[in-house]
C-alpha cells in the first residue's frame, strides 16, 4: 500500500520490473485506522487482458493502472478520504 501521491511512480517501477499490475484498490486506513463513514477498501481498477504475450500485457496493465490513477485525481472530491492505494501485481 502506497500513498496516492506516489502511486504512479510505483506502478511504473513495478511494470519496469516486468510485473503485471492486476488492480488498484483505494484505501482509507493509511494512518492506521479507518475513518468513520468510510470503507477500508474500495476496488478502483481491475486489469482484464485483451492482448497476448507477457510483455504486451505488462504494458497494457501499466496503462490501465495509470488511467485509473488519473481518473482518481479528477474524481477526487467524490472519493475524498481514500489517500492510499493498494497495488496488486503478479510475476511471470
Amino acid at each position: 500500500m502506497w500513498p496516492l501521491a506516489v502511486a504512479a511512480p510505483v506502478v511504473n517501477a513495478i511494470a519496469d520490473a516486468g510485473r503485471l499490475i492486476l488492480g488498484l484498490d483505494l484505501r482509507s486506513d493509511g494512518g492506521g485506522i479507518t475513518p468513520s463513514g468510510l470503507a477500508t477498501e474500495v476496488p478502483w481498477s481491475a486489469f482484464r487482458p485483451e492482448v497476448v504475450g507477457w510483455d504486451a500485457r505488462v504494458e497494457a496493465a501499466r496503462e490501465d493502472a495509470l488511467k485509473a490513477l488519473k481518473r482518481r485525481r479528477t474524481d477526487g472530491g467524490e472519493m475524498s478520504g481514500y489517500d492510499w492505494v493498494l497495488i496488486t501485481w503478479a510475476s511471470a
